[in-house]
């Protein structure tokens, strides 16, 4: 009889602690929801607002677009001089988001070298989507010189197909093309959503799951699910490097969905990124175009060089790649680390993008590597508009 009231007792006390442990983990989940990402299929679903925005930025090929009643759907500009010379490819870095159309490098640049300078980047894009823009529009707009903008989160972007899946949160709910490498030759799967009509499958939960299947985002078992037993959310190991990384001060927004995560640790995806790249350098030169390749700085990469005179190892990796194969790379790293040694903060270039500062500073970086290269020559003193109001 005592050895059953003992056995009773322990299963009391354990399930008094199990249903502790239970009640504890429900109270973490509600506490921390805003800053948890949990599993639930159905918020990638569009609704009637979202398809509104998506029907205007819907673009059939590249997923989404600027639309800019512009002569090349160019960001607008302020001042012309003639033709393109320059004419810039990228995501949101490229494009300047947070600045006015008078604040971009671009506009800068232009100033500078007083020729024109056509922004093409694009909120969002990977540089896959920039590549096929380039392709698209390049021959339309026949610049000397096509400079491709990267940021090294970009090559998470090149996996994506349903920008949702990589970010809950976006802004783009739409979906993309990806390229993938099938015995070394870059294969594109086109955009699943091939026609405006088709948008409204963006509300068909069968169609959604579907896009998972060439997604490498759409990971569902590594999110916790917020339902009983709520103790499983403890063990989840996504959830806890999500938590870590925001207490941490790594932001998780839209610029940087993911940055626990380093793709440029696998061999694979470093392979089709580089294919990619590769494919933009060669149709360039196919062309009679001059091409560069540019990494516009992160506060991580200025933060690296300040702190121990190097920059990240992703930057390093696509700079010594570029060098191996004759690549013109530009790296204003070393513009931004110069403009904080000389009294300024590292707050100053930065407004979540790049301030119209740093785009100032991004601009004479790059004026400064065409004369280097015999690509421009200063016949007098640069004028124009050589840095922001």
């Amino acid at each position: 009889m005592e050895k059953i009231k003992k056995v009773v007792f322990a299963a009391i006390l354990v399930a008094l602690a199990a249903g502790i442990v239970e009640l504890c983990a429900f109270v973490f989940s509600q506490w921390f929801a805003d800053r948890i990402t949990f599993h639930d299929v159905e918020k990638y679903l569009a609704t009637d607002y979202v398809l509104k925005h998506a029907h205007l930025a819907y673009h059939p090929e590249r997923g989404w677009d600027n639309n800019y009643r512009t002569p090349f759907g160019e960001r607008p500009r302020r001042e012309t001089y003639g033709e393109p010379y320059i004419a810039t490819y990228g995501d949101s870095f490229v494009h300047c988001d947070g600045v006015r159309e008078h604040q971009t490098w671009q506009h800068y640049l232009s100033g500078l070298l007083r020729r024109d300078v056509c922004n093409f980047g694009t909120g969002a894009y990977g540089p896959d989507q920039a590549y096929l823009k380039f392709l698209q529009v390049q021959p339309k707009v026949k610049s000397t010189i096509a400079i491709l903008g990267l940021q090294t989160e970009n090559i998470n972007r090149i996996l994506n197909v349903y920008r949702p899946f990589y970010y809950s949160r976006t802004g783009e709910r739409l979906t993309k093309p990806r390229f993938v490498l099938r015995n070394r030759r870059l294969v594109l799967l086109p955009n699943p959503v091939a026609c405006q009509e088709d948008i409204e499958k963006l509300k068909d939960l069968r169609f959604i799951i579907s896009l998972g299947k060439h997604d490498h985002w759409y990971n569902r078992y590594n999110y916790p699910v917020k339902a009983f037993p709520y103790s499983r959310i403890l063990f989840n190991k996504r959830m806890w490097r999500e938590l870590i990384s925001k207490t941490s001060g790594h932001v998780v927004d839209d610029i940087n969905p993911r940055p626990w995560e380093d793709l440029w640790q696998d061999a694979e995806t470093v392979d089709l990124m580089f294919a990619i790249l590769e494919a933009f350098v060669r149709q360039c030169k196919t062309d009679g175009v001059v091409p560069i390749l540019m990494v516009i700085p992160g506060k991580a990469s200025v933060q690296s060089v300040l702190d121990t005179g190097e920059d990240v190892a992703a930057v390093r990796m696509i700079e010594e790649y570029c060098r191996r194969n004759g690549w013109l790379f530009i790296n204003p790293v070393g513009g931004f680390v110069e403009h904080i040694r000389q009294g300024h903060p590292l707050s100053s270039l930065y407004t979540g993008h790049v301030s119209p500062t740093g785009n100032a500073v991004i601009a004479d970086v790059v004026r400064r590597f065409l004369v280097e290269h015999g690509l421009f020559e200063e016949s007098a003193p640069a004028g124009g508009a050589a840095g922001p109001p």
